[in-house]
């Protein structure tokens, strides 16, 4: 990926108005892992019970977090989840 490929833009505000704003970007642009690849974050979902707890998408499509191997397979395999990332990114190209 070239950093030319992204666009960032920036909404500083005070904290205590941060979620209003996070809501309508997530509700306008619908990003891919806010749609499609949850678990994107720092934190192991079900930590305590790892080895009943799905691996997240996230962690699926890009194994290599420690604490992921020790979770079961994910709900969806590798490759139902890039078909679906491919799909919605030929549905928000339509838009």
């Amino acid at each position: 990926l070239d950093a030319q490929d992204f666009l960032v833009r920036y909404l500083p505000v005070d904290e205590i108005w941060t979620i209003g704003p996070e809501r309508l970007m997530i509700g306008d642009h619908r990003p891919v892992w806010n749609v499609v690849v949850e678990g994107f974050g720092v934190h192991m979902r079900g930590s305590f019970r790892a080895a009943t707890t799905p691996r997240t998408f996230w962690d699926e499509l890009h194994p290599g977090r420690p604490q992921s191997e020790r979770q079961r397979d994910a709900e969806l395999s590798r490759a139902d989840l890039q078909r679906a990332v491919r799909q919605h990114f030929a549905r928000m190209a339509s838009i």
